[in-house]
């Protein structure tokens, strides 16, 4: 496929996010972690930077199997992707706390210890991830013989291409979350306490059977 190497890192961080959900979800609902300020926070962060692993184990494996080259590069672009546009959104919006002196500002020993996570903990797991799904799964498993020669593709209608696609394809997993993010929002806005993440995992297993079938 053509770039290959965008494909695996976005796929390999898919999973890593799936995977974060539903550990995300039953850690809270197993400790009620809702109930403490900012534990839920820093299970996301905690999470994210252990299941690092997973985001590696698969875009690695899947860059070999696709006879990608490269490997290194992929496995640096799936490990700071997510957390380098993150890490750049936060900076802007801090920039801006600290200069209007916001209490919400971030201390900078806080984003001093997300990077020493990153660079210790996040980078050496998705390293050591990369390195054993391009050993251990790398060789292709198709179901069917794949031809090296591409074959020609016929013309697509309009509703068939890949921006109507992509634009029609999103209706229905928003319409499964709608609700669900409606609440969650307004007691994130309106600083109240979100609990019912039973019915978030219920809600998020919707949207993967939902987004697996219109994909």
């Amino acid at each position: 496929p053509q770039k290959l190497m965008w494909l695996s890192a976005m796929y390999g961080i898919g999973i890593q996010f799936c995977v974060q959900a539903v550990v995300v979800v039953l850690a809270v609902i197993c400790g009620s972690l809702f109930m403490e300020s900012g534990a839920v926070l820093n299970t996301v962060i905690l999470s994210g930077a252990l299941i690092s692993f997973v985001g590696g184990y698969f875009s690695g494996s899947y860059y070999a199997q696709s006879d990608g080259k490269n490997w290194i590069k992929t496995m640096i672009l799936s490990t700071a992707l997510f957390p380098g546009v993150s890490f750049a959104i936060l900076f802007v919006l801090n920039t801006i706390a600290w200069v209007h002196n916001s209490m919400v500002a971030i201390p900078f020993l806080y984003i001093v210890m997300l990077v020493v996570l990153f660079f210790f903990v996040t980078f050496p797991l998705s390293l050591a991830g990369t390195i054993v799904g391009r050993n251990w799964n790398g060789v292709p498993n198709y179901p069917c013989r794949i031809k090296r020669i591409p074959s020609p593709v016929p013309f697509k209608k309009w509703y068939l291409t890949p921006s109507a696609i992509s634009l029609l394809g999103g209706l229905l997993p928003f319409g499964s979350i709608f609700i669900e993010m409606y609440f969650l929002f307004t007691s994130m806005w309106n600083y109240k306490v979100y609990y019912v993440y039973g019915f978030m995992l219920l809600v998020f297993l919707i949207l993967m059977i939902v987004t697996s079938c219109v994909s």
